[in-house]
């Protein structure tokens, strides 16, 4: 399921203004899909070189910026996709994520 949902976007978008990111940031790294994200909380941890921040998720200028800063430059969002996918790849492998992923379910 998450490989067909993220083969069929560009940019993963999640603005979030609470701090709480779970794990959709490293999800989207995963699949080499690059992240616009609001700048609170983990998320800049979670994202890395591999997407961009807005300082904030309700600021729509700053959104679009950003959304169009990706889309504006092809070779830009070649480097933030491998930059996404590098980091987690680095941080967490399939497997640790798999794992990390179970346990916080069998925590339910």
């Amino acid at each position: 399921m998450l490989p067909s949902f993220f083969a069929g976007i560009d940019v993963h978008l999640i603005l979030r203004n609470d701090g709480f990111v779970g794990p959709v940031i490293g999800e989207a790294g995963l699949f080499g899909v690059p992240s616009v994200t609001s700048d609170v909380g983990s998320q800049r941890e979670a994202l890395g070189e591999g997407g961009i921040l807005v300082p904030d998720g309700h600021d729509a200028e700053a959104v679009i910026g950003a959304l169009q800063a990706v889309y504006a430059d092809r070779k830009r969002y070649g480097e933030l996709a491998h930059q996404h996918t590098k980091m987690v790849d680095h941080r967490r492998s399939v497997a640790a994520f798999r794992s990390g992923i179970e346990g916080l379910l069998d925590g339910l």
